[in-house]
């Protein structure tokens, strides 16, 4: 763990099968994100950056080149340290939130908690600190159905931040949100990441998530333009 770069690329590629043709997604990118960093991976649909942000969320394999976790090589982990790093070091957020119908917020929350192993005592103060942090605590009791839009995508977050993860990773989080609770969302990680130097890493295609951000990668036909 003695990179100091959270996450390093190199010459990395990336293709899918499509019957006997080979899509291109990733074209020999060169990538370093630091500790503490804000940055969004833009571009339009098709341009690779959820590809990208799911092999840094090490849902996707390497498959050509090299990336790095905090110096470690992704393609060298075997399959039980990636589940090991994506439940202990990485939070995701997605466009979706994927949030338990039949569960409460705070049983949400609490999900991956009890997957960590934690005891309950420790657990039930980080989901009280994260229910808090995203200002839902009153809101505990309430299944996905009773809160609105807004209200589940900051669940989904605080579910990522019990985790105390060293990444947070987000794929589209406004998508789904209006334009003012998407401002609302994108000003709370902002807070976040200044508060706690919390490393967080977004793909989006909205202006707004680009005006919320340290540092923008934009992607274009796989290769990085700017």
């Amino acid at each position: 763990m003695g990179s100091q770069f959270v996450y390093t690329a190199r010459s990395l590629s990336h293709s899918f099968q499509m019957g006997k043709q080979s899509n291109l997604v990733l074209n020999n990118l060169d990538l370093e994100i630091a500790k503490g960093e804000f940055v969004c991976l833009s571009g339009p649909s098709g341009s690779g950056k959820t590809t990208l942000l799911n092999i840094l969320g090490l849902i996707e394999n390497v498959t050509s080149g090299t990336a790095e976790f905090f110096g470690s090589n992704l393609k060298e982990m075997k399959e039980n340290e990636k589940s090991h790093t994506r439940l202990f070091k990485l939070g995701f957020i997605f466009q979706q939130f994927y949030l338990f119908p039949t569960l409460t917020a705070e049983e949400n929350v609490d999900y991956f908690l009890v997957r960590q192993k934690l005891p309950a005592k420790v657990r039930k103060e980080r989901v009280e600190e994260a229910l808090q942090t995203v200002q839902l605590w009153e809101h505990r009791n309430k299944r996905p159905t009773e809160l609105s839009g807004g209200q589940q995508q900051r669940v989904s977050i605080a579910r990522a931040l019990a985790k105390k993860p060293a990444v947070l990773i987000a794929d589209e989080p406004t998508a789904s949100l209006d334009r003012l609770t998407g401002q609302s969302i994108m000003k709370s990680l902002a807070l976040l990441n200044e508060s706690s130097q919390l490393t967080i890493l977004v793909a989006s295609h909205d202006q707004m998530v680009f005006d919320s951000v340290k540092r923008n990668i934009r992607l274009l036909d796989g290769k990085i333009v700017e």
